[in-house]
């Protein structure tokens, strides 16, 4: 029971120590304030907008009446989270109130929409270079900092910029050229007023150096080289002057066709230019993905002529003129004709060279144009002339080309008569064709020998005497005398038919006279002598 009792009188004495506490609090006041807000919309759903102690409102609880204690805190918030890509953010708060409350009042908070507009380029230029992309509101952006967003209140306005070119980080002779601008706006550069959240994206074409290039040709070469069409621009034609041409940045995937002219002229005369291997790379038709040089590769050729001297004396392989590349290493050989010796190779410039001029067969190295000449030597024969009597032939013996004509002139001495020509000739000259050693001989016949007519006796008283009979003379044998040292053997000399026909009048005559003079010495032997008396 005791402990009872004091439990009972413990609590007795707590109530009453609590009844005295609390008749000396004094009461605390409250205030009455109101909130109010403009600017945000239905976009902001249940976003907090403002807080007061720790109870939040929404926009559709605003404006708000409250009973507030003393020292009440309250909060407005900068921004309000609205649609996709939309806010309302808090521009002024008229001050009607300040935190924590001590006073009753009404306080205004205004809130402008904003709208996030981003700033983005596509990933190739993104992921290839270091350079600024874009310029937005004066300051330059990086790929490092793309996508670049900003919140741009609603009706004001924003400045960007792409870069017309960037440069690649990672490959020389590569950039990145503007090409579109997609999404909010559709220009390269623009002040762009915001309405409504979005993107506005730079679109980046990849670009390639492309260049022509030739090998082999040199300044003398003359006309076009190369025709180029780069996709739909006009054909570009080019000249020796003008390599290496530089086509400049061409976008990726540009068509590029090509055609390399196959013989270019020079303005050396027997010169020019072939179009040779190794082939231009890529062909033509190709769609540009890389920095490219097309290279044309060209061989000099020269005129060269191949000639036999003389005229007729021989051959030459190869025949005629040709075509040859530059220090081509060409076997040539010399074939003579009937009569003509190989003597040696020349040319009328030393760009052409040979390893053995002397040789029939040949190797001339070709490093110009020009005529390659075989030449050829008439083969030497020798002419024998023989004469049988007693005459000359002029010329007489020697040596003469193959080929030669040799015209001969038989005369012949005192007392003689030509006769004929081993070639079976009768006139006084002949001709010798040289084709090989020529013997020929020259016959002459002695002329026969006449009695002469004796001169009348006058008569006188002296007996005759009886005339002497005339002994003819008797006539020489022919001697057959050579003009050359050598002689072939002796032969007995033939009067032609020709020949004797024109002695016939004389042998006549000489009958007749020695007739005559037979009957005269016949009657002086019977005449009697006759003695004149003085």
């Amino acid at each position: 029971m005791k402990k009872l009792q004091i439990i009972i009188i413990a609590f007795l004495i707590s109530l009453s120590i609590c009844a005295f506490a609390s008749m000396q609090v004094k009461a605390e006041p409250q205030y009455q304030v109101s909130f109010i807000q403009t600017g945000i919309s239905s976009d902001a759903g249940t976003n907090t907008v403002l807080t007061v102690g720790e109870e939040t409102y929404a926009w559709n609880t605003l404006p708000t009446n409250l009973w507030v204690d003393n020292g009440t805190t309250f909060t407005w918030s900068s921004t309000v989270v609205g649609n996709s890509g939309e806010q309302f953010a808090l521009s002024r708060d008229d001050g009607g109130l300040t935190s924590p409350i001590t006073a009753s009042g009404k306080d205004t908070a205004t809130y402008t929409t904003q709208y996030h507009v981003t700033f983005d380029a596509s990933s190739n230029v993104k992921g290839d270079s270091s350079a600024t992309i874009v310029t937005v509101n004066g300051v330059s952006e990086t790929a490092t900092s793309l996508p670049y967003s900003v919140w741009v209140d609603s009706g004001s306005s924003v400045t960007y910029n792409f870069a017309s070119s960037v440069a690649s980080s990672s490959a020389t002779n590569t950039r990145y050229r503007w090409g579109t601008t997609s999404g909010l706006d559709t220009s390269q550069s623009d002040i762009l007023t915001v309405t409504v959240a979005g993107t506005v994206t730079g679109n980046y074409v990849t670009q390639y150096d492309l260049q022509f290039a030739q090998s082999g040709l040199d300044s003398s070469a003359q006309g076009t080289v190369v025709s180029v069409t780069v996709g739909t621009n006009p054909e570009v034609n080019l000249v020796q002057n003008q390599f290496p041409y530089d086509f400049g940045y061409v976008d990726q995937g540009t068509t590029i066709t090509y055609t390399f002219t196959s013989t270019v002229g020079s303005s050396n005369s027997g010169e020019q230019f072939v179009l040779t291997t190794p082939a231009a790379t890529p062909a033509s038709g190709f769609s540009l993905d890389g920095s490219t040089t097309v290279t044309g590769t060209y061989q000099t050729q020269f005129l060269v002529t191949f000639v036999a001297s003389p005229s007729g004396s021989g051959s030459t392989s190869p025949v005629g003129t040709n075509i040859w590349e530059n220090a081509v290493s060409l076997f040539i050989t010399a074939t003579p004709n009937t009569g003509y010796t190989f003597s040696s190779w020349s040319s009328n410039t030393q760009s052409i060279t040979f390893n053995n001029a002397d040789s029939v067969s040949a190797t001339a190295t070709i490093g110009g144009p020009g005529t390659l000449t075989a030449a050829f030597a008439p083969n030497i024969y020798t002419l024998t002339v023989y004469t049988n009597g007693q005459g000359s032939v002029t010329p007489g013996n020697g040596t003469y080309p193959y080929d030669t004509v040799v015209n001969l002139t038989a005369t012949s001495a005192d007392g003689w008569t030509f006769g004929g020509w081993s070639n079976e000739a009768t006139g006084l000259t002949t001709t010798v064709n040289m084709s090989a050693d020529q013997t020929i001989t020259a016959d002459f016949m002695q002329n026969p020998q006449t009695t002469p007519t004796p001169t009348p006796t006058p008569t006188s008283t002296v007996s005759p005497t009886p005339a002497p009979t005339p002994t003819p003379t008797t006539p020489s044998t022919p001697t057959s005398t050579p003009t050359a040292t050598a002689k072939p053997p002796a032969t007995t000399p033939t009067l032609s038919l020709a020949a004797m026909g024109q002695f016939l009048p004389l042998i006549a005559a000489v009958i007749i006279l020695g007739a005559i003079i037979t009957g005269l010495l016949f009657q002086r032997r019977k005449r009697p002598n006759i003695i004149v008396l003085s």
